[in-house]
């Protein structure tokens, strides 16, 4: 955000009004720090003193407001980036606090920590807490006890983790003492990190570990062990997701027009790597042109898509994905990604943060289509229409309509109803 406002930035920040960043204040009132903590832990902002309410310009004693903000700075355990500047507008006097979001820590008064709602301010309550500390990397939500005793972690599962682990090279161990090594097990209960891969039905005891899958205008929710909900899901995905006939040097292939690779690796990284301390699930939407999968909680401080740090949000979890064989040492994840996008013409990748949110979205490419198979999918996307009725509509021969028809049919573009004579061609429901 920008430190320094001009004069017309001061006019124009007046005359939008309060908002989630901006607050007005006749003068610097004893609640001040509580009002800076709550735009330090939201988005940051500038408080405007010598405003009111309605935006009317009353200017203010510059002296005071600095001895007050000084004062309130000082009660601060954690003490956010922040810049005073003075403005004179119609003759009056505005002076102006500039306060910059926290990278990290949380700020406090008194022991609370408040964050910015709109125009008003208001304390976290603990769940609230625990996200933004997971989200700053504050705090391992994977690490945190669950009232389940470590008793309940299920025999199978361990046995197929152990096998998991003897194919990556490692050392058998006895069961309960890599449970506790691993930190899946403390003081006799499951962590979340070993609720979430030695029981089955961990959803029962947070509801929010499973996934959501909408496609085609049904909801479908997945639960399970983590390794078990990305195998799941991904072989859900592949009987959705369109198919495709590629010709190479005379040999024809049919592939998913999604690597499967590809997505895998997205959907453990967010499993892996989501906000665990925000209590919703992961979401992945399946359109005709696109796959979205979208997470709770961003890149962690320092990382981010194009330059992913090994700084991982969860450890525990994270650890005992990769000795289960999920996923491999960090930040080799993301370029795989992109590097099967690359290699295949079929898709593109793009990344895109939210405040509390990752969101990668897989888009279907047309690039294997030439312009008249453009125009026939423009065509019937009015109606369904026979071959015969395509060829005059378009100006060609029966014949050549019918080849690329079956061209677009094997990319997943159209699909035929009817037979003989009746036959009728349409958008199949991935155009």
């Amino acid at each position: 955000m920008r430190g320094d406002l001009s004069p017309e930035d001061v006019v124009r920040l007046i005359a939008s009004g309060e908002n989630e960043r901006v607050e007005f204040k006749r003068t610097a009132s004893r609640q001040l720090a509580e009002e800076i903590c709550a735009m330090a832990n939201a988005q940051g902002g500038w408080i405007l003193f010598g405003v009111d309410d309605h935006g009317r310009i009353l200017g203010v004693d510059r002296k005071h407001v600095m001895d007050r903000v000084s004062q309130a700075l000082q009660t601060l355990p954690v003490r956010p980036e922040t810049r005073l500047t003075t403005h004179t507008i119609d003759g009056k006097t505005i002076v102006i606090l500039t306060i910059k979001p926290l990278a990290k820590g949380i700020c406090t008064v008194g022991g609370i920590a408040y964050i910015r709602i709109a125009t008003a301010k208001r304390a976290l309550n603990l769940e609230e807490l625990m996200s933004m500390l997971s989200e700053k990397g504050m705090l391992s939500a994977d690490r945190l006890l669950t009232p389940v005793p470590a008793r309940r972690a299920e025999k199978k599962l361990i046995r197929q983790f152990i096998r998991d682990r003897e194919k990556r090279g490692l050392s058998p161990q006895d069961p309960d003492r890599l449970l506790k090594s691993l930190h899946a097990v403390e003081k006799g209960f499951l962590t979340l990190a070993g609720l979430y891969f030695f029981t089955s039905k961990p959803q029962d005891v947070y509801p929010h570990l499973a996934v959501r899958l909408i496609h085609d205008q049904e909801d479908y929710r997945f639960t399970g062990p983590l390794p078990q909900l990305v195998e799941d899901i991904l072989k859900t995905l592949l009987t959705r997701i369109p198919r495709v006939t590629l010709s190479r040097e005379a040999r024809r292939r049919e592939q998913p027009v999604f690597s499967p690779r590809a997505l895998r690796e997205a959907l453990v990284n967010a499993l892996v790597h989501r906000n665990y301390g925000i209590l919703a699930e992961v979401r992945v939407t399946l359109t005709p042109q696109e796959l979205r999968i979208r997470n709770p909680g961003s890149f962690p401080p320092g990382s981010s898509p194009q330059d992913p740090q090994p700084v991982p949000r969860n450890p525990i979890l994270y650890e005992l994905a990769f000795q289960a064989g999920l996923v491999e040492r960090i930040g080799s994840g993301i370029p795989l990604i992109y590097r099967e996008a690359r290699e295949n013409p079929l898709f593109t990748v793009e990344y895109v943060l939210h405040a509390q949110a990752t969101e990668i979205i897989f888009r279907r490419t047309f690039n294997e289509l030439r312009e008249e198979e453009r125009r026939i999918l423009s065509i019937l996307g009015r109606e369904a229409l026979s071959a015969s009725r395509l060829a005059r509509e378009l100006g060609v021969s029966t014949p050549t309509v019918l080849s690329m028809l079956h061209h677009l049919e094997t990319l997943g573009y159209v699909q035929r109803e009817g037979k003989g004579r009746s036959t009728r061609w349409k958008l199949s429901q991935y155009s």
